[in-house]
């Protein structure tokens, strides 16, 4: 089935369930956007929402990420930031003038004469940001938000998360399994060339177990944003948001490719390695025609097998590693061991690579490049846990030969798989599988195989360690590139168009804590809040303060950790919702509801006028049972509502009743109601709907402060 939609006024045909940007680059396009500060172009590059490059306008909606936006029928679609388009933005002005608008040069430059800077101001920000909002355009969005209880919740839908909800809900836990994508294991669909042995086929038994398990709740297409304090998890499905409040915590969302640091490595045409895999496996689009692989670890080498079987020439794979070519003798391409790729070739697309040699220490050989004709530039690294979540659950990590690993346990807070520092698919089952065991054993429900699986994740924790290299073998800050002559930039950050230069300015200039850093390059603060640019950044700071990355640390992880609409957060009924008796007679009435505080009160029955006419030419009926019902009892009941009220309460007879106001401190009319004398001592009011406890915890608070003897029941619900 195929969906049409409108791309800049021509229609373009994409399958169903396709992304957006996939169907685009189907059709051709390979500009997605312009980048903000110097408006370079920019294309596809993680496709997986952690970038800023396919951002666009969808159906008026600013900074859509449309490699992960399905395309629907109707959809009207155009690029953002820039003019008079994309394809030719005279805006690219800027990226010439860079001298001009070094880091921090807001501070520096347009104070003096005083009289410019409003002027400079003014066009600053009229030119900034990406998308715009169009003010006069209303959508109708409904948000609504649901509480969830869980014993265990696990995030994450990948091996280790599928292995941690498997075994908790087998030890006797109720399990809420949350994942963003719209199947669970669709990671081992993504990376086919980790798609073999025990490790799959054992993945694949866990699916079958965890979607047969009754006590295993699973929620697809779901995004979790943040955790906070008391286990409390924000998540959203489309408009609703979801507050989930688990007993135990485990995160397992998996790691992200870190990118390469090279001149001009953000020419359209540069895509990590997962993305390309992406188009290819899930969306069927063909991400180029002659590909080059830049590398530091096995991954490459896997990456480009993968590429040759999908009909993509690869003409070189480039690793950092000396002993690389013995790893990837199979392949049928040229090799290049202990190299890396100096520069990107090209104006508004890819064209060509250049390759430099290093030596022992990772410096530039003095002899030639080697130039590569290509239009993909994969790029393969190591994962870096994707760990925002546990960092804001006060989990911390340390830097432990190329990998972050959890240095503090947390009460309550579990990791497993890539996002624990663990990247081998046996390892993180094994993981997942003992996490699952320990959240289910901390709340009472001890699994009979704990030992064993325990034991097990030890033997493959310990396999790990000695497969690994020694560190000579792999490059410490292999991700940068060695400089070379020329203008080309080394972008650090694609988000805020921050360089490696720029960095570097900013820590000779003072700002050498890595928070500091942060806040005067704006590196970390752009549409990707650090997830392509964090530990990039944390490199450069080490390096150029010669500490370690451990000292240097990384920035303060912070919700939301993927943007969240306005509209969600600002859903309807965060608190519970009360409804009256007569509910149901009114909804069979076909009354339209109206909120009046927590209550659902019925504000007409589809024709005001008639029932109107109704009322002044018959008899109305209107139910009021939502006011406030408040009760005072007590030998200075009296006194305590003539000093709270307008009114004068001590001449009112038994039996009768009078209307009050009620003002604040400041003589502001605070509620008003009726009040009915019961007794001698006795008072009834009522108070309106939305104001009900307020008015009962004002009378409470003015009689403790008087010490009157009055009590005060609250009969409202």
């Amino acid at each position: 089935m195929n969906v049409t939609f409108t791309f800049e006024g021509r229609p373009i045909t994409a399958v169903a369930g396709q992304s957006i940007a996939a169907a685009l680059y189907a059709a051709g396009l390979r500009i997605f956007s312009r980048s903000f500060k110097y408006h370079r172009p920019r294309g596809l590059f993680c496709v997986s929402g952690d970038c800023p490059n396919c951002l666009m306008q969808v159906d008026g909606k600013p900074n859509v990420r449309t490699c992960i936006e399905p395309a629907r029928d109707g959809q009207v679609v155009c690029r953002q930031n820039a003019w008079p388009s994309a394809d030719f933005d005279v805006l690219r002005i800027f990226d010439k003038l860079d001298r001009f608008l070094s880091v921090g040069f807001y501070y520096k430059r347009f104070h003096k004469p005083r009289w410019l800077w409003p002027i400079f101001e003014h066009t600053v920000r009229h030119i900034a940001g990406l998308g715009r909002i169009d003010v006069n355009s209303v959508p109708k969005i409904e948000a609504e938000v649901e509480h969830l209880h869980t014993e265990v919740c696990v995030v994450g839908g990948g091996p280790s998360g599928l292995a941690a909800a498997d075994a908790a809900a087998r030890a006797g836990a109720s399990v809420l399994m949350i994942d963003r994508q719209p199947r669970l294991g669709r990671h081992l669909l993504e990376e086919g060339f980790r798609v073999q042995g025990s490790g799959v086929r054992d993945g694949q038994q866990l699916l079958v177990n965890v979607q047969a398990n009754w006590r295993v709740s699973v929620l697809l297409n779901t995004v979790v944003f943040g955790l906070y304090e008391g286990s409390l998890l924000g998540a959203f499905q489309g408009n609703r948001l979801l507050k989930i409040r688990a007993k135990q915590v485990i995160v397992c969302t998996g790691g992200r490719e870190r990118p390469f640091v090279f001149h001009n490595n953000d020419l359209p045409g540069i895509m990590l390695g997962r993305g390309v895999l992406r188009l290819a496996r899930l969306d069927g689009v063909v991400p180029g025609r002659h590909a080059v692989v830049l590398t530091d670890c096995d991954r490459g080498a896997e990456l480009a097998a993968v590429l040759v079987e999908l009909g993509i020439e690869v003409a070189a794979v480039v690793d950092a590693r000396p002993d690389a070519a013995a790893a990837d003798a199979a392949g049928c391409w040229q090799r290049f061991a202990s190299s890396t790729v100096r520069a990107a070739v090209g104006r508004s697309r890819l064209r060509a690579v250049r390759i430099a040699r290093l030596d022992a220490h990772s410096k530039p050989q003095p002899s030639d490049d080697t130039t590569i004709g290509c239009d993909l530039l994969c790029l393969a690294s190591e994962l870096a846990p994707a760990n925002e979540l546990l960092l804001q659950g006060g989990m911390r990590f340390r830097h432990k030969g190329r990998q972050w690993e959890p240095d503090r346990a947390v009460p309550g807070l579990w990791a497993a798989g890539a996002s624990a520092g663990t990247m081998e698919l046996d390892a993180q089952i094994k993981q997942g599988l003992c996490c699952g065991a320990e959240a289910a054993g901390a709340l009472g429900f001890p699994s009979p195989d704990l030992e064993q699986l325990r034991s097990r994740w030890r033997t493959a924790q310990t396999g790990n360690e000695a497969d690994e290299r020694p560190p000579a073998t792999r490059p410490q800050g292999s991700a940068f590139a060695p400089p070379s002559d020329g203008r080309n930039k080394r972008f650090v950050c694609l988000c805020e168009d921050v360089t490696e230069k720029d960095l570097e300015q900013a820590i000779a200039e003072g700002f050498d804590g890595i928070e500091t850093l942060k806040r005067y390059s704006t590196a970390n603060m752009g549409p990707c809040q650090g997830k392509m640019c964090g530990l990039l950044a944390a490199e450069v700071c080490a390096r150029a303060t010669g500490r370690d990355v451990n000292t240097v640390g990384t920035t303060t992880s912070r919700p939301p950790v993927v943007p969240v609409e306005m509209c969600v957060l600002a859903a309807a009924a965060h608190h519970p919702v009360r409804r009256t008796p007569l509910h149901h007679w009114h909804q069979a009435a076909g009354a339209k509801w109206m909120d009046a505080g927590q209550w659902k009160r019925p504000e007409s029955y589809n024709d005001p006028i008639a029932e109107v006419q109704a009322v002044r030419n018959g008899v109305g009926l209107i139910d009021v049972s939502t006011l406030g019902k408040i009760e005072v009892v007590g030998p200075d009941a009296v006194e305590l509502l003539e000093r709270v009220y307008l009114n004068k309460w001590s001449d009112l007879k038994v039996g009768r009743a009078r209307y009050g106001v009620m003002c604040n401190e400041d003589g502001i009319i605070f509620d008003d109601g009726v009040c009915a004398r019961l007794a001698p001592d006795r008072f009834y009011l009522t108070a309106t709907t939305g104001n009900a406890e307020g008015v009962w915890q004002w009378l409470e608070l003015w009689r403790a402060t008087w010490r009157l003897d009055a009590t005060i029941l609250n009969h409202t619900s």
